[in-house]
């Protein structure tokens, strides 16, 4: 999907896909219907495809800033291995 926002192109054919919710339930795609999907284009810019199966709603792309990155991969839940790649080394609790 591509969408223009504030002047920049969105691609998630050419960004990487950073933690996605896609199997939340761990065996159903879409299980409630919806998924969100975090990318990081080349540039480091961070965005949010969201997906739909539900008549009335289209699939959407959100730019994001680094603090609602992360709100989102915690939220996904993202794979804590990538974590210090994309937003900088974690600590222990």
């Amino acid at each position: 999907m591509k969408r223009v926002i504030n002047k920049k192109l969105y691609d998630t054919s050419t960004a990487e896909l950073i933690a996605n919710n896609e199997f939340q339930d761990g065996a159903n795609k879409f299980n409630q219907g919806r998924a969100v999907y975090l990318y990081r284009t080349r540039k480091g810019q961070f965005f949010a495809h969201y997906v739909t199966c539900w008549q009335g709603e289209q699939d959407s792309i959100e730019s994001l800033t680094i603090p609602e990155a992360i709100e989102l991969f915690e939220f996904i839940p993202g794979n804590p291995d990538v974590w210090p790649e994309e937003f900088g080394p974690l600590e222990d609790a």
